[in-house]
């Protein structure tokens, strides 16, 4: 996400996918993944995906090739699998079954909340919508095979995706991101242009649950280029927010809308409705298809608008 006028963003980010080849094979080296999926498009596509971020994927066709997989010498360590051949009720039968109690499990189904889908009540479970983003299978994903480092963690992390803004600690100009998923005590930010880690960065967005906008000032800790690491997280930074230098009343913001999200209820179609007025949430081809009007010759006497995809917010 950038600004036309930004020629200095653009050209930094065109270098940033200058070596980055999307159709590269990533050496394995996050695990086995067995996908279980009745469609065969969406099964190469789960496919597809995860083997773009250095998974081990096999497939099975049901159920029993699921429990068969699971006793065999090399079990799967994820196992993705529709609902419509393995619910959530019976995932504990089919482990006991294989004697595999600490096998991960994601359900793709067409009810699943796209907001949070981890619900500690399900042993090492969560759910994904059919039509969520890719990188909320890999979100995931991640969260399922680092079990232990997510239970270290001094707030759950959630994914949420709303346009934010940044800028070097005292300049003017900001660059802007999507973020990626969020805690109390910091913020993942997808951008193709990320700043230097341990730089010191300000930042502003609308805080879910709310329509506030805060901001918060903290330091990166993690860096991810274009076609660096494994692709199992997108490019961008990860920003740890400092409490001390943070306006003190922004970060008590930040904090009471991270509460609220976090008492959402999970595995439920929870959708940020509230301050909607067409009540519901918007999709991401609604996005798109104001975006590709914007970027046509449908707007060429368009020289400056302000577009809002906002449902009437």
């Amino acid at each position: 996400m950038i600004l036309r006028s930004n020629g200095g963003g653009v050209t930094r980010r065109i270098a940033n996918l200058r070596e980055f080849d999307p159709s590269a094979r990533p050496l394995v080296s996050r695990g086995r993944v067995l996908i279980c999926h009745q469609a065969g498009e969406q099964r190469r596509l789960l496919g597809r995906v995860l083997r773009q971020a250095s998974f081990d994927v096999r497939f099975a066709m049901d159920s029993d090739e699921i429990v068969a997989a699971m006793k065999s010498e090399h079990p799967p360590d994820l196992v993705v699998v529709s609902s419509q051949l393995l619910p959530v009720s019976e995932i504990d039968q089919a482990r006991r079954a294989a004697n595999a109690t600490e096998t991960r499990f994601i359900v793709v189904a067409t009810t699943a909340s796209t907001r949070i889908m981890l619900d500690p009540s399900l042993h090492r479970v969560a759910t994904i919508s059919e039509t969520a983003p890719h990188d909320h299978l890999l979100f995931l994903a991640n969260d399922l095979l680092r079990h232990d480092r997510r239970q270290a963690r001094k707030s759950p992390r959630y994914l949420f995706d709303t346009i934010c803004s940044f800028r070097s600690e005292g300049t003017f100009a900001p660059e802007y991101g999507l973020t990626y998923n969020m805690s109390k005590t910091g913020i993942y930010v997808r951008t193709l242009d990320p700043p230097a880690k341990n730089s010191v960065l300000w930042l502003e967005l609308r805080a879910p649950c709310t329509t506030s906008t805060v901001h918060l000032r903290g330091t990166l800790v993690w860096v991810e280029i274009p076609g660096g690491g494994t692709r199992a997280t997108p490019p961008g930074f990860g920003l740890r927010i400092d409490q001390d230098s943070s306006p003190a009343r922004d970060l008590q913001l930040y904090q009471e809308a991270y509460s609220a999200f976090q008492e959402l209820p999970d595995q439920a179609r929870v959708e940020l409705t509230g301050n909607v007025p067409l009540g519901r949430a918007g999709e991401p081809q609604e996005v798109a298809r104001a975006v590709s009007f914007l970027a046509s010759d449908e707007a060429s006497f368009t020289t400056g608008a302000v577009l809002e995809v906002t449902g009437g917010r």
